[in-house]
């Protein structure tokens, strides 16, 4: 059912919202969906995540699925998709309704049997697993005809890469960054960012030249996805190759080997933004290996992305 938070969607809208969920060979009935002009607000109301919140620093998020208990709920941002046409709510409900499959087979990071001796194993582990489940959902959306994702277009991607940088360098110079675990969190946090991107991107078009797709969005985007990401982007086709779509259920031992070997592949790519960890006898180190003539390299990288961006603005008489 379509419980409604504030201004409904149209009939033709949720018509689309219930064509995507049935689309992924679920029953609209059986299925919570909350179509909400406060979506934190829901968030945390349905899950009791008091400080919740949605910006990820690329965009407004269109929509979320938590578990209330022991049951999957679609919260679905109307002030973000209130005006979208019915195929993209559509196709944002059939994503969803993927989330739900997933949590219900229990082939989701909090279902997995992990162990990790430290903060940063366990964050890597996350990282990979979400990464592989959203994957496995966007492999079965483009197995359905759905188009690609908006995320995974090259301008989005070299986008993402500008900003990667940007904040990095300013994360660098933060005096908050003294403190090694705030460095490290927003290390963690770009990271995160950017392998949301990749996933997306990987699912429509896994085994396609990316550095090439990026030359129309300047000579910056292709040096940043040769830095960051083309170090390890071998081994995440690889693995990628190995997952199924979320249409084939994956045994939770196979799953926590796939997720365990995405973990050294997102730890691969932190590396290549400058980071490494390490376990002492007592602690754990997160350690910048990147020198400052890089850095600068990066810098000056950014300031050619800012002017090309400058370039493709419309002038005031246009």
């Amino acid at each position: 059912m379509i419980k409604v938070e504030g201004e409904p969607p149209s009939p033709g809208q949720a018509a689309a919202i219930a064509a995507g969920v049935t689309a992924m060979n679920l029953d609209l009935d059986e299925v919570l969906v909350v179509y909400t002009d406060d979506f934190d607000g829901a968030i945390r109301k349905l899950t009791g995540w008091a400080t919740y919140e949605s910006d990820r620093g690329t965009g407004t998020v269109a929509g979320k699925t938590v578990l209330v208990g022991e049951v999957p709920a679609v919260v679905l941002n109307s002030q973000a998709i209130g005006n979208a046409d019915p195929p993209l709510l559509e196709r944002l409900a059939a994503h969803e309704s993927g989330h739900v499959l997933l949590q219900q087979r229990n082939e989701h990071f909090e279902g997995l049997a992990y162990a990790s001796n430290s903060d940063w194993e366990r964050t890597l582990t996350a990282m990979a697993a979400y990464k592989i489940e959203e994957y496995r959902i966007e492999k079965s959306l483009r197995a359905r005809g759905y188009p690609a994702a908006g995320s995974s277009e090259s301008d989005h991607i070299a986008f993402v890469l500008h900003w990667t940088t940007v904040d990095l360098l300013n994360l660098l110079i933060d005096p908050a960054s003294d403190d090694v675990m705030h460095l490290y969190r927003g290390v963690m946090g770009l990271a995160d960012r950017l392998t949301t991107v990749l996933a997306y991107t990987a699912a429509f078009d896994l085994e396609g030249d990316q550095a090439a797709r990026l030359e129309s969005e300047g000579t910056a985007a292709v040096e940043g996805w040769r830095e960051y990401v083309e170090p390890s982007w071998s081994q995440r086709v690889h693995l990628y190759q190995q997952v199924p779509s979320v249409d084939d259920p994956l045994a939770g031992s196979d799953l926590l080997a796939h997720v365990m070997a995405g973990a050294e592949v997102e730890r691969a790519l932190v590396e290549s933004m400058g980071f490494v960890f390490s376990n002492g006898s007592s602690s754990w180190n997160f350690d910048r290996q990147i020198s400052d003539e890089a850095l600068y390299a990066r810098h000056t990288r950014a300031v050619a992305q800012e002017e090309l961006y400058e370039t493709q603005q419309p002038s005031p008489e246009d």
